[in-house]
């Protein structure tokens, strides 16, 4: 493989070295345990969220999200992760990326994924760096390169190995540096990232 380094590989190195299954929304059928006894009363959803949020806070309202998803109620899943994001949640803005993306409840956006995702990256929310990363990738290559390796890279730093192995992918498939792909592929095989010890494997 080629040993050329380019910039931003010589920069990746020197940052190294520092340190969904679809289901079927049913939104009439809310189960008891999404919602504490004092909010279960003849209102609106809209109403019982906000009582579940004054009375618990967010974390009540991602694991009412949880809940409603597990038990296929996916548009109030969607309804709870997006009143979350609008309350600073990075998971509820990465969660409402992820329907955005999928096209599950909401019509199909990767525009709008991508800004969810921006909005829960920017909060440190290592999950948001992949998914970010990815949609870059994924849209266009060449003109989205730098955000692609940025985001990803961030991602494999935090400890995500398959930010590492995504963007070697990314790499190989758009014939861009294979040097630097075998780079982070043996980083993460190094770690005990399977799919990379796997692919190391099949290029020798």
């Amino acid at each position: 493989m080629s040993t050329k380094q380019p910039l931003y590989a010589v920069c990746l190195v020197a940052a190294l070295s520092s340190s969904p299954t679809p289901l079927q929304a049913n939104p009439s059928n809310i189960e008891n345990p999404l919602f504490p006894d004092a909010c279960e009363i003849e209102i609106d959803d809209s109403r019982k969220i906000n009582c579940l949020f004054e009375k618990q806070g967010i974390p009540s309202i991602l694991n009412a999200a949880e809940k409603a998803k597990e038990g296929g109620n996916l548009e109030i899943a969607f309804r709870l992760y997006e009143f979350a994001s609008r309350k600073g949640s990075p998971a509820g803005s990465y969660n409402v990326g992820v329907f955005y993306e999928t096209g599950e409840v909401v019509e199909k956006d990767l525009d709008t994924a991508m800004d969810y995702y921006g909005e829960s990256a920017a909060a440190e929310f290592v999950p948001a760096f992949f998914n970010l990363g990815n949609l870059f990738c994924q849209a266009d290559f060449e003109a989205n390169k730098n955000d692609c390796i940025y985001w990803l890279m961030k991602a494999f730093q935090a400890g995500d190995l398959d930010g590492g192995y995504n963007l070697a992918i990314y790499l190989i498939e758009n014939d861009t540096d294979w040097g630097w792909a075998e780079v982070l592929l043996n980083l993460a095989a190094d770690q005990g990232h399977e799919p990379s010890v796997s692919l190391l494997e099949e290029l020798k």
